[in-house]
């Protein structure tokens, strides 16, 4: 988890926002490795990542990004990125 914290010393008062894991974190344990492969695009590490598991990343990630068609986009840009 990702946690950005504004500290604000006048007021003496301080807020903090917790993030969903990075989209590439996620795409990972999906597929069941710990990193991803050393040579992307001649060789593949990992299970397949079905459909099921790219919804629900991108239903999570909706809520801090934008409308759900972009989000699934954007996540297949990234699983083509870690292939």
């Amino acid at each position: 988890m990702q946690v950005e914290m504004m500290v604000q010393r006048a007021a003496r008062t301080f807020s903090f926002e917790v993030k969903s894991p990075p989209t590439s974190w996620l795409l990972l344990r999906c597929a069941g490795v710990e990193k991803g492969a050393s040579n992307p695009g001649k060789e593949s590490v990992g299970k397949p990542v079905s459909m099921k598991h790219v919804y629900e990343i991108a239903k999570l990630k909706q809520k801090v990004l934008y409308p759900l068609k972009r989000v699934l986009w954007a996540l297949r840009g990234g699983l083509l990125a870690l292939k």
